[in-house]
């Protein structure tokens, strides 16, 4: 799970970035997750491009914020957890949308509390977000998060990472 901490802390090194690291940081996140940027580039296709470059940056601070909480773990996404993670999620997008979501089911409640902060509010220019474009925002990084926690299944057991757990920011 991505703490609340773990939220504050990315939030935090992201505002200290300057453009330029910005921009080199989501470059290094494309090439290494290229999975990630398909699946964004090809969902969002018809959308505007505020809402492409708001899902990708958002998609990074997930990367981001999943790294930090789990360190020893570097994922590289792959199709297939993508693909098990979209088949789980349509349900939770309707469980959101319709108000039935049982929020002790909810696997990632304190990123869900922050994405919602960042789509309740209009874009830079004034403009505000529809129902269908938080929808699909939703979608893209809810399914990002499912298919890390499908994603580290893969891994081996590390008997180490209770104790080596932190909530660092790389």
């Amino acid at each position: 799970m991505i703490t609340g901490k773990t939220i504050l802390k990315v939030s935090d090194a992201f505002e200290g970035l300057t453009e330029k690291q910005l921009a080199d940081s989501m470059a290094l996140f494309a090439k290494t997750q290229p999975v990630i940027l398909q699946f964004i580039q090809t969902t969002t296709l018809h959308a505007t491009l505020m809402i492409q470059e708001f899902t990708l940056f958002n998609a990074y601070f997930v990367f981001t914020a999943y790294e930090a909480e789990h360190p020893d773990n570097a994922i590289t996404l792959k199709r297939e957890d993508i693909d098990t993670a979209l088949r789980q999620v349509e349900s939770w997008i309707d469980r959101f949308n319709t108000g039935t979501m049982d929020s002790e089911s909810e696997t990632q409640p304190y990123w869900l509390l922050y994405i919602n902060d960042q789509l309740e509010g209009p874009f830079g220019d004034g403009s505000p977000r529809s129902d269908d474009e938080r929808s699909l925002v939703l979608l893209v990084l809810k399914t990002i998060l499912i298919a890390f926690e499908h994603a580290e299944k893969r891994l081996p057991p590390n008997p180490d990472q209770s104790s080596a757990h932190s909530n660092s920011i790389h």
